[in-house]
């Protein structure tokens, strides 16, 4: 048996384990197991780092304050300044990731809410919006 080393290891599998990661998350998108799949794929904590980041990038991308965002998500002002530096530099891969009908929702800007207003949805909201399902 021929030994590889473990640095190309990584650099030779990562490509192939991205690619099976894409092909899983297409073909799961498409099916009700869906969940099923985030279950057991992600742990409760990933589930809703990933539901917060999305949440963080809606938010952003309708014209609230870093402030108003980490208010109401409760994320540090340093994930927020990074998922912002992200869609700024990957706009369009941003855009690819959200569904027609997500992108078609009306959004309400920060004139629309007092300083004290809570934004529309929660977490958990905003996340089955935008998988179209309820992944929590």
């Amino acid at each position: 048996m021929r030994t590889v080393s473990k640095a190309y290891s990584k650099k030779l599998d990562e490509p192939r384990a991205l690619a099976l990661v894409e092909r899983t998350l297409r073909s799961a998108a498409h099916e009700k197991g869906f969940r099923g799949f985030l279950t057991e794929f992600l742990t409760s904590n990933e589930r809703d780092t990933l539901a917060q980041r999305l949440r963080i990038a809606w938010l952003l991308r309708a014209g609230h304050s870093f402030r108003l965002i980490r208010h109401e998500t409760g994320a540090s002002l340093r994930t927020i300044a990074k998922i912002d530096r992200w869609l700024r530099k990957h706009n369009a891969r941003y855009r690819r990731l959200i569904p027609i009908r997500l992108r078609r929702m009306r959004t309400h800007r920060r004139s629309s809410y007092g300083a004290d207003a809570p934004l529309p949805g929660s977490i958990k909201h905003f996340a089955r919006n935008l998988l179209g399902t309820d992944i929590f």
